[in-house]
Protein backbone atom coordinates (compact mmCIF):
# COMPACT_ATOMS: atom_id res chain seq x y z
CA UNK A 1 0.00 0.00 0.00
CA UNK A 2 1.42 3.42 -0.92
CA UNK A 3 0.25 6.57 1.11
CA UNK A 4 -0.51 9.54 -0.97
CA UNK A 5 2.29 11.89 -1.12
CA UNK A 6 1.79 15.42 -0.03
CA UNK A 7 2.95 18.33 -1.84
CA UNK A 8 6.01 19.39 -0.59
CA UNK A 9 6.85 23.57 -0.51
CA UNK A 10 9.17 25.05 -3.13
CA UNK A 11 11.62 25.81 -0.99
CA UNK A 12 11.52 22.30 -0.07
CA UNK A 13 11.73 20.73 -3.52
CA UNK A 14 14.68 23.50 -4.34
CA UNK A 15 16.56 22.12 -1.60
CA UNK A 16 16.22 18.52 -2.27
CA UNK A 17 16.87 19.12 -5.73
CA UNK A 18 20.26 20.96 -4.81
CA UNK A 19 20.81 17.49 -3.14
CA UNK A 20 20.63 15.80 -5.53
CA UNK A 21 22.51 17.92 -8.03
CA UNK A 22 25.28 18.32 -5.99
CA UNK A 23 25.85 14.67 -5.12
CA UNK A 24 24.93 14.12 -1.37
CA UNK A 25 24.50 10.79 -0.65
CA UNK A 26 25.28 9.34 -3.65
CA UNK A 27 28.54 6.87 -4.37
CA UNK A 28 29.59 3.46 -5.70
CA UNK A 29 29.67 0.23 -3.94
CA UNK A 30 27.10 -1.77 -2.29
CA UNK A 31 27.04 -0.08 0.80
CA UNK A 32 27.68 3.36 -0.44
CA UNK A 33 25.19 6.39 -0.60
CA UNK A 34 22.53 6.09 -3.29
CA UNK A 35 23.35 2.54 -4.89
CA UNK A 36 20.69 1.04 -6.33
CA UNK A 37 19.14 -2.68 -6.75
CA UNK A 38 16.42 -2.90 -9.17
CA UNK A 39 14.22 -5.61 -10.48
CA UNK A 40 11.44 -5.48 -13.11
CA UNK A 41 8.48 -4.97 -11.05
CA UNK A 42 5.95 -2.45 -9.87
CA UNK A 43 5.99 -2.96 -6.35
CA UNK A 44 7.76 -0.66 -3.44
CA UNK A 45 10.44 1.95 -3.52
CA UNK A 46 12.45 1.26 -0.93
CA UNK A 47 15.47 3.70 1.17
CA UNK A 48 17.85 2.42 4.32
CA UNK A 49 19.89 4.70 5.95
CA UNK A 50 22.16 2.58 7.78
CA UNK A 51 25.77 2.32 9.43
CA UNK A 52 27.71 1.29 6.79
CA UNK A 53 30.07 -1.97 6.96
CA UNK A 54 32.95 0.13 9.10
CA UNK A 55 32.58 -2.80 11.91
CA UNK A 56 31.03 -6.07 12.44
CA UNK A 57 28.25 -4.63 14.15
CA UNK A 58 27.39 -2.52 11.52
CA UNK A 59 27.90 -4.68 8.64
CA UNK A 60 25.72 -7.79 10.00
CA UNK A 61 23.13 -5.36 10.56
CA UNK A 62 23.54 -4.28 6.52
CA UNK A 63 23.38 -7.92 5.78
CA UNK A 64 20.31 -8.42 7.61
CA UNK A 65 18.56 -5.64 5.90
CA UNK A 66 20.11 -6.76 2.47
CA UNK A 67 18.45 -10.58 3.56
CA UNK A 68 15.20 -9.34 4.12
CA UNK A 69 14.76 -6.98 1.47
CA UNK A 70 16.73 -8.56 -1.59
CA UNK A 71 15.68 -12.37 -0.69
CA UNK A 72 12.80 -12.87 1.45
CA UNK A 73 10.14 -9.70 -0.23
CA UNK A 74 12.24 -8.96 -3.49
CA UNK A 75 9.58 -9.72 -5.60
CA UNK A 76 7.23 -6.86 -4.12
CA UNK A 77 9.92 -4.48 -4.08
CA UNK A 78 10.50 -2.41 -7.00
CA UNK A 79 13.86 -0.52 -6.32
CA UNK A 80 16.22 -0.20 -3.10
CA UNK A 81 18.23 3.01 -2.81
CA UNK A 82 20.95 2.21 -0.05
CA UNK A 83 22.72 4.88 1.71
CA UNK A 84 25.50 4.27 4.40
CA UNK A 85 26.01 7.45 6.46
CA UNK A 86 29.50 5.72 8.17
CA UNK A 87 28.25 7.48 11.61
CA UNK A 88 28.43 11.41 10.25
CA UNK A 89 25.67 13.22 11.33
CA UNK A 90 26.01 15.80 7.81
CA UNK A 91 25.96 12.43 5.38
CA UNK A 92 22.85 11.12 7.11
CA UNK A 93 20.89 13.89 6.72
CA UNK A 94 21.99 14.31 2.95
CA UNK A 95 20.69 10.76 2.03
CA UNK A 96 17.71 11.20 3.61
CA UNK A 97 17.05 14.59 1.60
CA UNK A 98 17.82 12.38 -1.05
CA UNK A 99 15.62 9.46 -0.50
CA UNK A 100 13.03 12.23 -0.59
CA UNK A 101 14.17 13.72 -3.15
CA UNK A 102 13.69 10.03 -5.00
CA UNK A 103 9.35 9.53 -3.99
CA UNK A 104 10.93 6.61 -1.91
CA UNK A 105 7.85 5.18 -0.50
CA UNK A 106 9.19 3.63 2.58
CA UNK A 107 12.40 5.03 4.30
CA UNK A 108 14.28 2.46 7.27
CA UNK A 109 16.54 4.84 9.49
CA UNK A 110 19.29 3.64 11.54
CA UNK A 111 19.72 7.00 13.25
CA UNK A 112 23.33 8.17 14.25
CA UNK A 113 22.08 10.91 16.82
CA UNK A 114 19.03 11.42 18.56
CA UNK A 115 18.56 14.98 17.41
CA UNK A 116 20.22 15.34 14.07
CA UNK A 117 17.93 13.05 12.03
CA UNK A 118 14.84 14.86 13.73
CA UNK A 119 14.52 17.56 10.73
CA UNK A 120 14.99 15.67 7.88
CA UNK A 121 12.44 12.74 9.44
CA UNK A 122 9.84 15.43 9.93
CA UNK A 123 10.41 16.25 6.38
CA UNK A 124 9.82 12.59 5.30
CA UNK A 125 6.73 12.32 7.33
CA UNK A 126 5.43 15.62 5.56
CA UNK A 127 6.14 13.87 1.91
CA UNK A 128 3.97 11.36 2.71
CA UNK A 129 7.21 8.90 3.52
CA UNK A 130 6.97 5.51 6.06
CA UNK A 131 9.07 5.78 7.82
CA UNK A 132 10.73 2.94 9.98
CA UNK A 133 13.35 3.47 12.91
CA UNK A 134 15.82 0.67 13.93
CA UNK A 135 17.94 0.23 16.46
CA UNK A 136 18.07 3.73 18.37
CA UNK A 137 16.12 6.25 19.58
CA UNK A 138 14.87 9.71 17.88
CA UNK A 139 13.38 13.11 19.60
CA UNK A 140 10.33 12.99 17.32
CA UNK A 141 7.23 11.68 17.15
CA UNK A 142 8.15 11.73 12.99
CA UNK A 143 8.18 7.84 12.11
CA UNK A 144 5.76 5.55 11.58
CA UNK A 145 6.75 2.20 13.19
CA UNK A 146 10.09 1.70 15.71
CA UNK A 147 11.73 -1.21 16.75
CA UNK A 148 15.07 -1.94 18.81
CA UNK A 149 16.52 -4.00 21.25
CA UNK A 150 15.38 -2.38 24.47
CA UNK A 151 18.43 -0.77 25.42
CA UNK A 152 17.51 0.16 28.71
CA UNK A 153 17.33 -3.01 29.90
CA UNK A 154 20.47 -4.18 28.68
CA UNK A 155 22.21 -1.36 30.41
CA UNK A 156 20.29 -2.57 33.77
CA UNK A 157 21.51 -6.44 32.37
CA UNK A 158 25.03 -5.49 32.18
CA UNK A 159 25.64 -3.42 35.29
CA UNK A 160 23.75 -6.07 37.28
CA UNK A 161 25.64 -8.41 36.30
CA UNK A 162 29.19 -6.98 37.09
CA UNK A 163 27.37 -5.97 40.27
CA UNK A 164 26.66 -9.32 41.46
CA UNK A 165 30.03 -10.55 40.62
CA UNK A 166 31.85 -7.76 42.68
CA UNK A 167 29.43 -8.25 45.80
CA UNK A 168 28.15 -4.89 45.47
CA UNK A 169 31.47 -3.08 45.36
CA UNK A 170 34.29 -1.92 43.87
CA UNK A 171 35.43 0.24 41.11
CA UNK A 172 33.71 -0.36 37.71
CA UNK A 173 34.62 1.17 34.63
CA UNK A 174 31.83 1.52 32.02
CA UNK A 175 32.76 1.82 28.28
CA UNK A 176 29.87 3.14 25.79
CA UNK A 177 29.57 3.12 21.87
CA UNK A 178 28.86 6.62 20.78
CA UNK A 179 28.07 9.79 22.61
CA UNK A 180 25.11 11.15 21.73
CA UNK A 181 23.74 7.75 19.81
CA UNK A 182 20.00 6.65 21.35
CA UNK A 183 21.66 3.54 21.52
CA UNK A 184 24.47 4.10 23.68
CA UNK A 185 22.93 6.76 26.03
CA UNK A 186 19.74 4.63 26.37
CA UNK A 187 22.07 1.34 27.18
CA UNK A 188 23.77 3.97 29.99
CA UNK A 189 20.80 4.97 31.33
CA UNK A 190 20.02 1.18 32.44
CA UNK A 191 23.65 1.00 33.57
CA UNK A 192 22.84 4.26 35.87
CA UNK A 193 19.51 3.38 37.17
CA UNK A 194 21.26 -0.19 38.57
CA UNK A 195 24.25 1.53 39.87
CA UNK A 196 22.39 4.03 41.49
CA UNK A 197 21.34 1.41 44.12
CA UNK A 198 24.79 0.18 45.50
CA UNK A 199 26.70 3.25 47.07
CA UNK A 200 29.53 0.85 47.54
CA UNK A 201 29.87 0.44 43.92
CA UNK A 202 32.48 3.77 42.91
CA UNK A 203 32.28 4.74 39.02
CA UNK A 204 35.79 5.14 37.29
CA UNK A 205 34.40 6.52 34.56
CA UNK A 206 32.18 6.60 31.63
CA UNK A 207 34.19 6.16 28.13
CA UNK A 208 33.14 6.48 24.96
CA UNK A 209 35.61 3.87 22.68
CA UNK A 210 33.68 4.04 19.24
CA UNK A 211 33.08 0.12 19.37
CA UNK A 212 36.75 -0.09 18.56
CA UNK A 213 38.69 -2.89 20.17
CA UNK A 214 42.24 -0.57 19.87
CA UNK A 215 40.18 2.71 21.51
CA UNK A 216 39.09 0.33 24.38
CA UNK A 217 42.38 -0.95 24.68
CA UNK A 218 43.79 2.46 24.97
CA UNK A 219 41.16 3.01 27.86
CA UNK A 220 41.92 0.83 29.63
CA UNK A 221 45.94 1.21 29.71
CA UNK A 222 45.42 4.83 30.56
CA UNK A 223 43.40 3.81 34.02
CA UNK A 224 45.81 0.72 34.54
CA UNK A 225 48.51 3.49 34.24
CA UNK A 226 46.83 5.75 36.78
CA UNK A 227 47.40 3.12 39.45
CA UNK A 228 43.68 2.58 39.33
CA UNK A 229 42.17 -1.00 40.39
CA UNK A 230 39.45 -2.04 38.29
CA UNK A 231 37.25 -4.94 39.18
CA UNK A 232 34.75 -4.75 36.99
CA UNK A 233 33.71 -3.57 33.46
CA UNK A 234 30.12 -3.08 32.09
CA UNK A 235 31.10 -2.72 28.09
CA UNK A 236 28.57 -2.32 25.68
CA UNK A 237 30.00 -4.84 22.76
CA UNK A 238 31.48 -7.57 22.09
CA UNK A 239 33.80 -5.13 20.00
CA UNK A 240 35.23 -3.11 23.07
CA UNK A 241 35.12 -6.00 25.40
CA UNK A 242 37.72 -7.52 23.25
CA UNK A 243 40.18 -5.02 23.54
CA UNK A 244 39.60 -5.08 27.85
CA UNK A 245 40.74 -8.71 27.26
CA UNK A 246 43.34 -7.53 25.00
CA UNK A 247 44.91 -5.27 27.90
CA UNK A 248 44.84 -7.34 30.53
CA UNK A 249 45.74 -10.72 28.89
CA UNK A 250 48.90 -8.76 27.81
CA UNK A 251 49.96 -7.24 31.24
CA UNK A 252 49.54 -11.08 32.63
CA UNK A 253 46.58 -9.60 35.21
CA UNK A 254 43.68 -11.65 36.06
CA UNK A 255 40.44 -10.42 33.67
CA UNK A 256 37.72 -8.84 35.89
CA UNK A 257 34.35 -9.56 35.58
CA UNK A 258 32.97 -7.93 32.13
CA UNK A 259 30.05 -7.53 30.11
CA UNK A 260 29.98 -7.75 26.16
CA UNK A 261 27.51 -8.64 23.22
CA UNK A 262 27.27 -11.93 21.21
CA UNK A 263 29.90 -11.04 18.78
CA UNK A 264 31.73 -14.34 17.59
CA UNK A 265 35.74 -12.39 17.72
CA UNK A 266 35.14 -11.74 21.72
CA UNK A 267 33.96 -14.71 22.28
CA UNK A 268 37.11 -16.86 20.50
CA UNK A 269 39.38 -14.86 22.44
CA UNK A 270 38.09 -15.61 25.94
CA UNK A 271 37.86 -19.18 24.83
CA UNK A 272 41.41 -18.78 23.65
CA UNK A 273 42.26 -17.19 27.19
CA UNK A 274 40.00 -19.97 29.25
CA UNK A 275 37.88 -16.74 30.44
CA UNK A 276 34.39 -17.36 31.34
CA UNK A 277 33.55 -14.57 33.82
CA UNK A 278 31.47 -12.33 31.65
CA UNK A 279 27.53 -12.32 29.93
CA UNK A 280 26.80 -11.97 26.23
CA UNK A 281 23.57 -10.51 25.15
CA UNK A 282 21.99 -10.23 21.50
CA UNK A 283 23.59 -7.07 20.42
CA UNK A 284 20.09 -5.80 18.12
CA UNK A 285 22.05 -5.84 14.80
CA UNK A 286 19.31 -8.95 13.61
CA UNK A 287 16.78 -6.62 14.13
CA UNK A 288 17.51 -5.50 10.73
CA UNK A 289 15.60 -8.16 9.39
CA UNK A 290 12.14 -7.57 12.02
CA UNK A 291 12.43 -3.89 10.60
CA UNK A 292 12.01 -4.66 7.27
CA UNK A 293 9.17 -7.36 7.84
CA UNK A 294 7.44 -4.18 10.31
CA UNK A 295 7.81 -1.73 6.98
CA UNK A 296 6.21 -4.33 4.79
CA UNK A 297 3.06 -5.07 7.09
CA UNK A 298 2.72 -1.44 7.20
CA UNK A 299 3.28 -1.23 3.58
CA UNK A 300 0.78 -3.66 2.78
CA UNK A 301 -2.16 -1.95 5.58
CA UNK A 302 -1.52 -4.47 7.83
CA UNK A 303 -2.06 -4.22 11.49
CA UNK A 304 0.74 -3.53 13.02
CA UNK A 305 2.96 -2.41 16.94
CA UNK A 306 3.74 0.95 16.21
CA UNK A 307 6.76 0.55 19.03
CA UNK A 308 8.54 -2.55 19.88
CA UNK A 309 11.26 -2.55 22.49
CA UNK A 310 12.83 -6.34 22.55
CA UNK A 311 13.82 -8.08 25.34
CA UNK A 312 17.77 -9.11 24.68
CA UNK A 313 18.67 -12.66 24.18
CA UNK A 314 21.36 -13.25 27.59
CA UNK A 315 24.01 -15.96 27.99
CA UNK A 316 26.44 -16.65 30.50
CA UNK A 317 29.93 -17.18 29.99
CA UNK A 318 30.29 -20.80 29.62
CA UNK A 319 26.75 -20.97 27.68
CA UNK A 320 28.08 -18.37 25.02
CA UNK A 321 31.83 -20.18 24.55
CA UNK A 322 29.64 -23.55 23.69
CA UNK A 323 27.75 -21.60 21.16
CA UNK A 324 31.06 -20.83 19.27
CA UNK A 325 30.20 -22.04 15.58
CA UNK A 326 33.92 -22.55 14.40
CA UNK A 327 32.17 -22.74 10.65
CA UNK A 328 31.81 -19.02 11.08
CA UNK A 329 34.36 -16.12 10.70
CA UNK A 330 35.07 -13.89 13.98
CA UNK A 331 32.70 -10.90 12.28
CA UNK A 332 29.23 -13.91 13.05
CA UNK A 333 27.00 -13.03 15.38
CA UNK A 334 24.62 -16.09 17.62
CA UNK A 335 21.67 -13.85 17.23
CA UNK A 336 21.72 -14.16 13.60
CA UNK A 337 18.57 -14.33 12.15
CA UNK A 338 19.93 -15.43 8.68
CA UNK A 339 18.88 -18.85 7.47
CA UNK A 340 22.06 -21.11 7.17
CA UNK A 341 21.73 -21.54 3.33
CA UNK A 342 22.40 -17.64 2.93
CA UNK A 343 24.52 -17.44 5.37
CA UNK A 344 27.92 -17.97 3.65
CA UNK A 345 26.86 -15.14 0.95
CA UNK A 346 27.64 -12.41 4.08
CA UNK A 347 30.00 -14.10 6.22
CA UNK A 348 32.67 -15.77 4.65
Amino acid sequence: MKRTKKVLTGAVVMLLILAVLTGCGTGGGATGGGAVDESENNGIVVGVSHAGDGNDWAASAYYHYQYALLERYGDEIAEVVWAAFNHDDDRQIADIEMMIARDVDILFVDPNSETAVVAVMEMAADAGIETVVLHGSVQTEAFTGFIARNNVRAGEIYAQFVVDQIDGEGNVLVIMGFPGSGYSEDVLQGVENVLARYPDVNLLGIEYAFYNPAESVQIVETYLGMGETIDGFIVDGGLMAFGVLQAFSERGMAIPPVTADDWTGFLRLARSLDFSDFIVISSGNELALDAVELGMRIMRGESFQRIEQREPTVWTGEEAIGLIRDDMPDSFWLATQISDGSLSQFFD
